[in-house]
């Protein structure tokens, strides 16, 4: 199918595309301040990011947001903490742990107006 024809399916079907803005974050001291001298400084990777399905219908479309959290060196972040919030449709829960793999899965629902919702995804 062409770009016209992906235009016009999406006009028709009224769908909301599920988008997910991952955001790489970079820890701090407990303070809050930058110190790249800190122990406590390390790179956080949100990766393997999918909405499943990501064509979802409005009003009430539901989809699975999931993904990994890890680190520099590859290897799962377990606990760590990710808040997500919707433009469009609602998350829940709005923010939730990562398992001993790294992994997380929240549910999304669509909500009335037509569009492309950006979430965005925070990882602390």
């Amino acid at each position: 199918m062409d770009k016209v024809g992906l235009k016009s399916l999406w006009r028709r079907a009224g769908s909301l595309l599920v988008a997910v803005t991952a955001l790489l974050l970079l820890r701090c001291g407990e303070e809050g301040e930058f110190n790249p001298a800190a122990p406590e400084v390390r790179l956080i990777i949100l990766t393997e990011l999918a909405a499943t399905p990501n064509l979802v219908s409005v009003s009430g479309g539901q989809a699975v947001l999931s993904g990994r959290v890890i680190d520099e060196n590859d290897d799962p972040l377990t606990g760590a903490e990710v808040f997500f919030e919707a433009n469009l449709g609602t998350i829940t829960p709005e923010d939730t742990t990562t398992d001993a793999d790294g992994r997380f899965s929240v549910d999304y629902r669509s909500g009335d107006e037509p569009g492309v919702d950006t979430v965005a995804v925070i990882v602390e």
